[in-house]
C-alpha cells in the first residue's frame, strides 16, 4: 500500500536521496525546499514522477511559510515527516569558537524548525496510519560521544533536536506517532564534504529501513542507519 512522505530539505543530499529513493519504490512524496524553482534535481524527478511527487516551498524559520503549508495540505493524511531541513554555518574540522549569534541561527533551523513543522501538521499525521516523524540528527548531537571543539552550534542544536524528539515522543505516544531521531553517520554531501566515508545512497537506504521497521515502542529512541541506538 502507498504511503505518503513529507520531507524537508528535500533539494539537495539527504532530502534528496531520501526523496530519490521513496519515489522508486513507489510512494508518494511531498518534497519542500526553500527555492523549489532553483532545485534542478528536484524538478528533475518531478517530470519522471508526475504523479508522486509534489513540491512545495518551505523555510523552515518562517512560522508564516509553515502555516501556509498547513493550510495547502489541509486535507492530506501524511503516513511519515522525515524533518532533514538543517543548516551547518560553521566549517567542519575547524575550532569555530562560540559565536551566539549563530548558535541561535542554528538553533533555530535545527531544532525549533522541525518543531514547527510538526506543530503545523500534526493533524495531517494523525489522519494517517501509525504515523512516524523521523528527525534527522547526528552522530555530533551526541553528548555521550562528544570529542573536541569542532562545530559548536551545530552539536549544540542536534542535541537540543534530540531532546525534542523526547519531548514529542512523551506528548504524542497515547497518539500512535513514533518519533525518533535517526544519526544518518559522516555521508559525503554538500554538509558532510567529499572526505566523508558513506554515500547518501547507502545512508538513506539503511534510514529508510529503520523507518519501515520500527513502531510504536520504539518511539523516543535515538537510531543509527542500522537500527543501534546511539548514545544521547
Amino acid at each position: 500500500m502507498m504511503k505518503t512522505f513529507l520531507v524537508t530539505g528535500a533539494n539537495r543530499g539527504l532530502g534528496l536521496e531520501f526523496t530519490r529513493q521513496l519515489l522508486k519504490r513507489g510512494e508518494k512524496v511531498l518534497a519542500t525546499a526553500r527555492v523549489p524553482g532553483k532545485a534542478n534535481a528536484l524538478k528533475e524527478l518531478k517530470e519522471k514522477h508526475q504523479n508522486l511527487l509534489e513540491i512545495y516551498p518551505l523555510d523552515i524559520s518562517d512560522d508564516a511559510g509553515i502555516e501556509k503549508l498547513a493550510e495547502e495540505l489541509h486535507f492530506t493524511s501524511l503516513d511519515a515527516i522525515i524533518n532533514n531541513a538543517g543548516i551547518l554555518l560553521e566549517d567542519l574540522g575547524r575550532d569555530n569558537g562560540i559565536d551566539p549569534k549563530m548558535i541561535l541561527e542554528t538553533l533555530n533551523v535545527n531544532a525549533v524548525g522541525p518543531m514547527r513543522v510538526v506543530g503545523a501538521l500534526l493533524p495531517m499525521l494523525l489522519a494517517g496510519d501509525n504515523p512516524v516523524i523521523a528527525n534527522i540528527s547526528s552522530g555530533l548531537g551526541s553528548i555521550g560521544r562528544a570529542e573536541g571543539i569542532t562545530t559548536p552550534a551545530y552539536r549544540i542544536s542536534k542535541a537540543a533536536l534530540n531532546m525534542a524528539t523526547k519531548t514529542l515522543a512523551e506528548s504524542l505516544k497515547h497518539r500512535r506517532v513514533t518519533v525518533v531521531s535517526l544519526d544518518p553517520g559522516w555521508v559525503a554531501t554538500d554538509m558532510g564534504g567529499p572526505s566523508a566515508p558513506l554515500t547518501p545512497e547507502e545512508s538513506v537506504n539503511g534510514m529508510l529501513k529503520v523507518i519501515d521497521g520500527i513502531s510504536c515502542h520504539d518511539t523516543g529512541r535515538f537510531i543509527n542507519r542500522h537500527g543501534e541506538d546511539v548514545p544521547w
